[in-house]
């Protein structure tokens, strides 16, 4: 389903942000993408949610070569991608509801079937009694799960988390984990970068490392894979600016 043959990515004349990165992803399975701050794990997402393009080598979509697509193909896989940002990116003039129908409405796909589907969303999300609420009204963390809601309401193949529990604390970030698991057992590929050793040792995944512009892929550990259900401390943000060590 993704796929990066020696694949490399520089800005302008800058460094090399990845190197000769190569690694393949299968239909509904579950990743971590970890590093430290700074290691480029946003410029990874980027090239799988096709926000950018390789300096060298070559990035497969769903068996699809992403340089051979005309633009009007490229937006067509696009629509096939959720993605999760690490500042929300919602619209503060749009209430919940709208924020989280957004790509229905891009697409012309918006009835009465919709409008019930962004309920039920809204709800499983736990953010049913908000749903006529405005971004600046809600928490970091519930406008994180509107931020989810909107990336999986079109139903992606694709599901790509950049950073989705920087900004609130372990145990909410376990539960939005935990979401994403959900839409992983209905068969979303999904894709989490993080840097939080919680998230690491909560959860039992096969982990893509990223470190010094080299992409090194780790099986997951024996035993169940998923959440391992390790106790995490009452409060506390997450951890930040740490590696994930296998």
């Amino acid at each position: 389903m993704i796929e990066f043959e020696s694949v490399s990515l520089r800005y302008g004349n800058g460094p090399l942000i990845l190197r000769d990165a190569s690694f393949h992803i299968q239909p509904g399975s579950f990743h971590l993408l970890t590093g430290v701050s700074g290691a480029g794990k946003s410029s990874l997402l980027k090239l799988i949610y096709l926000a950018s393009f390789a300096t060298s080598g070559k990035v497969k979509l769903f068996g699809r070569d992403v340089l051979s697509l005309s633009p009007d193909e490229l937006a067509l896989l696009r629509r096939r991608i959720g993605v999760v940002f690490q500042d929300f990116q919602l619209l503060d003039h749009l209430s919940v509801r709208d924020n989280v129908s957004l790509p229905l409405r891009v697409t012309g796909k918006y009835g009465d079937k919709e409008r019930d589907n962004v309920a039920e969303l809204l709800a499983w999300v736990g953010l049913g009694q908000y749903v006529d609420h405005f971004p600046s009204q809600l928490s970091g963390g519930q406008q994180q799960r509107v931020a989810i809601a909107r990336a999986v309401i079109a139903r992606p193949a694709i599901l790509l988390a950049d950073e989705p529990t920087g900004n609130v604390d372990d145990h909410m970030g376990i539960r939005l984990v935990d979401l994403f698991e959900e839409l992983n057992r209905i068969g979303t590929t999904v894709i989490v970068a993080t840097h939080s050793t919680t998230l690491v040792s909560e959860y039992n995944f096969p982990t893509l490392r990223l470190s010094k512009g080299e992409v090194t892929a780790i099986p997951p550990r024996k035993g169940k894979i998923g959440r391992r259900g390790v106790k995490v401390a009452a409060k506390g943000k997450a951890d930040k600016g740490k590696t994930n060590e296998g």
